[in-house]
């Protein structure tokens, strides 16, 4: 019996709400839905990190990379390469050592597309005369302003949208359906397929882009942020976004619209795979690096905030050798890669990794997040209270509009409070203090952790 084709369908910044699945009532992802009924769909899965760059590291590397105290979006070199010193390895590179094809159908590079035989090149980001005279006009005040209020004054906004967004996700699927088209059928495969559609600003055709804006708030979305104070430095980064002429019902309704887009993209990558006769013998992994947060906690169109909406992400394995069945109970995106190496039958050491095979039954207590780019702050969720703090004042104050979000220690009742409105630091001071010593502890864990790996592999050189 030959080992199974894999393929990961990751949807960045899509929250487990807004899928069927996982309780939305709008007919936005049937191709999801049909994923989730025939495999296992996890009910309460987490993202480890609200960024891509960590998360990417998280279900691809198995492990949660403690942040140091630099606030960006990027993993540092200290940290990437702290995994690397510590004998971390990527799925690719391990499926590649077992005899896998490794395809990446989105562009990688440096780290990112190590254990890849092939990675896709992307044109989206190619420099044009236009966005080099943009960006030169940018730079001036006068010139900017006028340009801009020609831009939105003079032009439909049909018009201005095609050149703000661009639409994705045709490219990829066709790279993908290529790629399966021409692979050599001796051989398994290994397969990443991204979507970014669900990623600020929502690039998404019609009639996609408005046919879920069912949403009754009319508000334009920059006099909302300008009537909560919002920075004029903020401001002026959500007018390069988002045109001044849309309303909040837009926007939501477009995130919407971009989930069934990509789910359209899905359901004709599926297709392809039974039309190539791959379907039976591929584990098909959808996931999501981090939620997003659509107007809750006053965060808009952003992954900030370690609340439920951001961190609460889908995850599915459907496949071969995947029952249909509903996992409960906390798993967490490092749990992945344990999950697929068991599926497909490869052997590896537990200690490996930071999480386990979830297919065969094994769970949480809790799950533990933390962010690091807009603030710094870390958090355990349980099945009753979300406890979220940060060091300091200074850790937790957002560096995009200057304010602490929430608190700069936070504590809610999940069971009473499922939207996390209410913090209850000052009523529950035991429960805080319960909470802040776990936390700490699984800080603590992770670093003991990751000196032992470190440890095993010097040894192992002498």
């Amino acid at each position: 019996m030959g080992k199974p084709n894999i393929v990961f369908i990751t949807i960045d910044a899509c929250r487990a709400r807004a899928l069927g699945c996982y309780g939305f009532p709008k007919n936005v992802s049937p191709n999801i839905d049909a994923l989730a009924k025939k495999g296992t769909r996890f009910t309460q899965a987490y993202s480890s990190h609200i960024v891509t760059d960590f998360s990417r590291v998280s279900f691809l590397g198995g492990r949660h990379l403690v942040p140091n105290d630099k606030l960006d979006f990027i993993i540092t070199q200290d940290v990437i390469d702290g995994f690397f010193d510590t004998g971390g390895k990527f799925l690719q590179e391990i499926l590649r050592e077992q005899g896998y094809s490794t395809y990446s159908c989105k562009e990688l590079s440096g780290w990112r597309s190590r254990g890849f035989d092939y990675v896709a090149t992307d044109t989206y980001h190619k420099k044009t005369f236009v966005k080099k005279f943009s960006s030169v006009v940018s730079k001036i005040p006068f010139f900017s302003k006028l340009a801009k209020s020609a831009f939105y004054m003079a032009l439909p906004k049909k018009v201005t949208d095609g050149v703000r967004r661009t639409v994705r996700g045709k490219k990829e699927t066709k790279e993908a359906l290529s790629l399966l088209k021409n692979h050599d059928r001796d051989t398994p495969f290994f397969m990443y397929l991204e979507y970014k559609n669900t990623h600020m600003p929502y690039g998404v055709p019609e009639p996609f882009a408005s046919r879920f804006r069912d949403v009754k708030d009319d508000r334009l979305f920059l006099d909302v942020i300008k009537d909560l104070n919002f920075s004029s430095e903020l401001i002026s980064f959500y007018k390069t976004v988002f045109d001044p002429r849309e309303n909040i019902a837009d926007i939501i309704g477009r995130y919407y619209g971009a989930i069934a887009y990509i789910d359209s993209m899905i359901g004709r990558f599926v297709e392809g795979l039974k039309k190539q006769g791959l379907y039976e013998d591929t584990i098909i992994v959808l996931l999501s690096d981090h939620g997003e947060s659509l107007t809750e906690h006053d965060i808009f169109f952003e992954h900030c905030g370690l609340y439920d909406v951001t961190t609460h992400v889908p995850l599915i394995f459907s496949g071969k050798g995947i029952n249909a069945s509903i996992g409960e109970g906390f798993v967490q995106l490092e749990d992945v890669i344990p999950t697929v190496l068991s599926a497909a039958g490869i052997s590896y050491a537990p200690d490996s990794f930071d999480g386990s095979d979830i297919l065969s039954g094994k769970r949480r207590d809790f799950v533990f997040m933390e962010e690091s780019y807009l603030q710094r702050k870390q958090s355990i969720r349980d099945s009753r209270y979300k406890f979220i703090m940060a060091a300091s004042k200074k850790a937790a104050l957002c560096r995009r509009t200057g304010k602490v979000q929430g608190g700069v220690v936070e504590l809610y009742d999940l069971v009473n409070d499922p939207d996390e409105k209410h913090n209850l630091v000052k009523e529950k001071q035991e429960v805080v203090v319960k909470m802040a010593t776990r936390l700490r502890q699984k800080v603590a864990d992770l670093k003991q952790e990751g000196e032992k790996r470190r440890i095993a592999v010097r040894l192992k050189s002498l």
